[in-house]
């Protein structure tokens, strides 16, 4: 008996799995830095705050399974490039989710960096 197993996102799009996760961590960087910037608030803040990466994580992962399903239906129709244009066209909907609670408490985190000492 053959056994198959599904595409990841990654093989959809042409990409290695280093590759496809160096982009999540960056699309991760580029969401927090889009708030940070918004809300006049250093970005460590929001990088550093669990409850906003657990956020954002549950949005990618709900924004990625939107992706596979149209990536499944174009598999073998269209190339990379199409589909990197349908990822692309259905994960900046990331961008629009706003929480507005997570950033309130972001806000009230102090981060304090070590004194560096070289000596």
């Amino acid at each position: 008996m053959k056994t198959t197993t599904e595409k990841q996102p990654h093989q959809y799009l042409g990409l290695t799995t280093d590759q496809y996760q160096m982009d999540c961590m960056s699309q991760f960087m580029r969401w927090c830095m889009n708030w940070a910037k918004k809300y006049n608030m250093p970005l460590q803040s929001l990088l550093a705050n669990k409850s906003m990466a657990i956020y954002y994580s549950n949005q990618f992962l709900e924004l990625e399974h939107n992706f596979m399903v149209v990536a499944q239906k174009l598999d073998g129709l269209v190339d990379y490039t199409i589909m990197l244009k349908n990822y692309d066209m259905i994960m900046v909907d990331i961008y629009t989710n706003y929480p507005s609670a997570l950033i309130e408490e972001a806000k009230k985190m102090k981060i304090e960096n070590p004194k560096f000492d070289q000596n």
